[in-house]
């Protein structure tokens, strides 16, 4: 979508995505030990160093916390949520995390905390402020890199003399970490 004629790319990150969806408790209840910086102050008035660990505070965790074992889940089922109550379409079962909005005529990919935007040229602030209100994101930019590989734009002439945009995923760089970690 993001090459046809009249359409451009945009890229932004949601910050600390998980933590923006709820836990549901009818699913899993989970009940985490918090490290003592994150205390409030009543609780260390009362903070004993030497009790066992088991008598430390324990807290009932309320958001998906990276690291639990459904949080993917439960963000994935939050911006979906958010996303559908403004008129996002989910794609076939088979593009999972991927939308449609019939009146923007734009396509939105999630990839954990990655949005890629391919809209019409000239309404991607206003999409984006309207992502950004259910959403916290950082501010959007041109796609360079997305998913670890580099989008290289390009044109080309085809056969019959047409000129048409291409978009090359360069990944040599990624490959060059692979190569690098599996060395160490």
């Amino acid at each position: 979508g993001g090459l046809a004629p009249g359409f451009s790319l945009r890229a932004a990150d949601a910050r600390q995505a998980c933590v923006q969806a709820d836990l549901d408790d009818s699913e899993v209840e989970t009940w985490v030990r918090l490290p003592v910086e994150c205390w409030p102050d009543e609780w260390l008035k009362t903070w004993d160093p030497k009790a066992p660990l088991s008598r430390r505070h324990v807290v009932r965790l309320r958001k998906a916390l990276c690291g639990h074992a459904q949080s993917g889940g439960f963000w994935e089922r939050h911006c979906a949520q958010q996303l559908r109550a403004k008129g996002w379409e989910p794609a076939p079962d088979e593009w999972k995390s991927v939308f449609y909005h019939p009146k923007h005529k734009a396509f939105l990919m999630i990839y954990v905390d990655d949005f890629k935007l391919a809209a019409p040229a000239g309404t991607h602030d206003g999409i984006w402020a309207e992502i950004g209100s259910l959403i916290d994101m950082d501010t959007p930019t041109e796609l360079g890199k997305c998913l670890g590989c580099h989008r290289v734009e390009g044109k080309r002439r085809l056969d019959d003399g047409t000129w048409v945009r291409t978009m090359r995923y360069d990944m040599r760089d990624f490959f060059r970490v692979c190569v690098q970690t599996y060395k160490d």
